[in-house]
């Protein structure tokens, strides 16, 4: 259950990061890496899990060489490390795949949705392609608890992107679990409006939700709250609160529409912290967050 609730917060963060790369079309070089404090929290029935992991991936336009290598350099308080190596993967070649994309709290769909997108996101012509990323070994992140002392300085270098350093403050410490109040049962039609409450995260700056799964046509639909509101980060939290892409810190509902999946869903709610700025050779951002995912009618 730990991998399905990582699983999930990683397609966020790959899709956040190709949404990203479809913005910077100037840029002869494209890279941005990011690093979370992930409080995981997985609800199954009667069944509650919360894990503590850190998190740190970077994507850009630059092709590897064959000999490619990283490393994450972590501090020595956060108890694991403190050097973490890098899995770099080549992106040539994805298969493209057909989204529904709708957006927005409210009990119906609004006019204009959804969107067709590819591989989850609205596809442009002379968009910048992610070619590469790399990921810090999850297998050595993990084992952290509340109590790890994320606050520190870390370094993510590469022998083809160059070396970037980022430092991390009590304002993105572990957040506590996050907790989903409704729905409350795991059956549900999920044809018909499905509202969605949660309580309050001490330390959150915002919130965002999303849900994934099909129709009734057996199409792929991905929701979220707002339009492209995985790519918050990029703004920071103040500014994706003026522009939407955030729920406040006091809002503890949204509504998904009626009428946009069919069957099996997921939902993930996520609190965030403010971000933490680095430096180097990309754009290097780090924040907290708290996620809990719940899954719809499972097994059918």
């Amino acid at each position: 259950m730990k991998k399905l609730i990582y699983l999930s917060l990683l397609a966020v963060m790959c899709l956040s990061t190709l949404t990203m790369a479809q913005e910077d079309k100037k840029k002869k070089v494209w890279g941005e890496a990011t690093l979370m404090a992930l409080t995981s929290t997985s609800t199954f029935g009667a069944y509650t899990n919360t894990s503590y992991m850190m998190s740190a991936f970077y994507s850009t336009n630059l092709m590897p060489p064959a000999d490619a290598k990283g490393t994450l350099t972590v501090p020595e308080t956060l108890g694991i490390g403190p050097v973490i190596p890098l899995t770099i993967q080549t992106q040539k070649g994805m298969t493209a795949t057909k989204r529904l994309y709708y957006w927005g709290c409210s009990a119906t769909v609004p006019k204009g949705q959804p969107e067709v997108r590819e591989n989850g996101w609205k596809m442009k012509d002379q968009w910048w392609t992610v070619n590469s990323t790399g990921m810090a070994d999850a297998t050595k992140m993990m084992g952290l608890t509340a109590e790890s002392k994320v606050p520190g300085k870390y370094v993510m270098e590469t022998n083809y992107t160059g070396s970037m350093s980022l430092t991390m403050t009590d304002t993105q410490q572990f957040l506590p679990p996050l907790k989903v109040v409704e729905p409350a049962a795991d059956k549900a039609d999920t044809s018909q409006a499905i509202p969605v409450k949660w309580e309050k995260v001490p330390g959150a700056g915002g919130y965002l939700v999303m849900a994934v799964g099909k129709n009734d046509k057996g199409e792929d639909v991905t929701w979220e709250s707002a339009y492209n509101a995985v790519i918050w980060q990029r703004m920071g939290v103040a500014k994706a609160l003026e522009k939407g892409l955030l729920k406040g810190p006091d809002s503890l509902s949204c509504t998904i529409p009626a009428g946009i999946f069919k069957g099996q869903v997921s939902i993930i709610v996520t609190a965030v912290t403010p971000i933490a700025t680095g430096e180097g050779a990309f754009s290097f951002w780090g924040w907290a967050q708290s996620a809990n995912s719940k899954i719809l009618n499972m097994g059918g």
